[in-house]
């Protein structure tokens, strides 16, 4: 039974990586799995966590797979977000409503030469982290939403265990 339900899971992922992912919004991948996944009613922030940008929603930019890979840092207790770019790293500010409500703000950029197509993208990054309204984390992946639409995608940096 329980291989049965994974096997469902990845080919339900797989699925969803097919559809376009800019009509793809929260509603959509509940009704899709159907409740299977972890809410966040269930599911805390982490208290602080890594983060590398997978997509942003709507953009097919070679630059995001290749070079220096964007990321974020958000530190829950301290209300802290860092980052990088691909260019620049960043650091800002992180707050949280309620179990998925989220809001960053004071973003800004450590300044230094990019060129254009990386400017580009650092511009939109930025702006699609402001804009984030709530979250949703499904394993090892966050999922960040300007009302209920996709924006952000990211993947957990995975951290050493202690022995």
């Amino acid at each position: 039974m329980k291989k049965s339900k994974i096997l469902i899971l990845v080919l339900v992922s797989l699925a969803l990586i097919q559809l376009n992912a800019s009509r793809v919004n929260a509603k959509k991948v509940d009704s899709i799995l159907n409740c299977s996944v972890p809410t966040n009613s269930s599911l805390s922030f982490p208290d602080s966590s890594a983060w590398i940008l997978k997509k942003i929603v709507g953009v097919k930019s070679k630059k995001m797979t290749i070079g220096n890979k964007a990321f974020i840092i958000i530190n829950k207790k301290e209300q802290k977000l860092t980052g990088y770019t691909s260019c620049n790293f960043i650091k800002g500010t992180v707050t949280f409503q309620d179990s998925s409500a989220i809001a960053f703000n004071n973003i800004a950029p450590l300044k230094r030469s990019c060129d254009d197509a990386t400017d580009k993208i650092e511009a939109l990054f930025i702006s699609k982290i402001k804009k984030s309204t709530s979250w949703k984390i499904v394993g090892n992946m966050l999922y960040l939403y300007e009302n209920e639409n996709l924006i952000l995608e990211f993947t957990e940096v995975a951290t050493p265990k202690a022995n």
